[in-house]
């Protein structure tokens, strides 16, 4: 692999046949170290989303990091809710009401 730490960015061009300047950023990482760190960076992310959300008072009505065994689907999905607990008590059965 050559060093391209101290390259003249090369001129391309765009799909619109504009000329670009190329420059070469992660030239000093190894690509799997960059997929790595990307995979956990996406999980520490979630994990720390997820938390916080809990932290404020939300409750996460459901999560798709929990595999449902041997269920079928069947009809429509129900959507994804997250709700204040102050708002549930306030709104109860009328939630979905745009009264």
């Amino acid at each position: 692999m050559e060093n391209t730490s101290n390259m003249k960015p090369r001129q391309d061009v765009s799909i619109r046949r504009r000329p670009n300047a190329l420059f070469f950023g992660c030239d000093h990482f190894h690509p799997k170290a960059i997929e790595l760190a990307r995979t956990f960076l996406q999980a520490s992310f979630e994990d720390t989303a997820r938390t916080t959300v809990q932290r404020q008072g939300f409750r996460i009505v459901q999560e798709f990091s929990t595999p449902l065994p041997k269920m079928r689907y069947k009809g429509n999905a129900p959507p994804v809710m997250v709700l204040r607990k102050s708002l549930q008590k306030q709104k109860g059965k009328n939630m979905f009401t745009n009264r």
